[in-house]
């Protein structure tokens, strides 16, 4: 479903049944195949409430293959590409974060419904958030770690 910008993580309800490990051993499994892997047989909103779950377990792979997955499904997510950003900073993969921070600047505002005022202030905030975040990236690389520097939590 789209997600809106104030409400838009805390809206989920249920679980999905999946563990984060599950969830990493599917990734991992999918990954050893050298083709194209075959589309995973979980609903969007499934696999967004189990990115989210791998990052309050702090299992960042299993985040990040999530996110990448639902990336992989629409590639105009942009608040999956928000979250690769913020991993990546965290993993301290800067040239990694700076793509994924461009990509969710380039496509936040079509995830937004720009009929309603609220949802219009909602989509510039978080367009601020993300450009702040990729200014900070560009900061951090430009200051010379060289695209790999910098480890270190924050970031976004």
């Amino acid at each position: 479903g789209v997600r809106s910008g104030v409400g838009w993580q805390t809206g989920r309800t249920g679980s999905s049944g999946f563990t984060p490990s599950m969830l990493c051993s599917l990734a991992i499994a999918s990954a050893a195949v050298v083709e194209t892997p075959a589309p995973r047989d979980v609903s969007a909103d499934a696999l967004d409430l189990e990115a989210f779950e791998c990052v309050q377990a702090d299992s960042l792979e299993c985040a990040v293959a999530a996110f990448s997955e639902l990336v992989r499904r629409d590639p105009g997510d942009a608040f999956a590409h928000m979250w690769l950003g913020h991993i990546a900073v965290r993993q301290g993969d800067l040239a990694r974060a700076e793509h994924a921070f461009e990509r969710a600047v380039e496509t936040v505002e079509a995830r937004m419904e720009r009929s309603d005022p609220a949802e219009q202030f909602a989509a510039k905030a978080k367009k601020a958030q993300i450009s702040l975040s990729l200014r900070r990236v560009r900061e951090r690389r430009a200051i010379g770690s060289g695209g790999r520097g910098g480890r270190g939590g924050g970031g976004g």
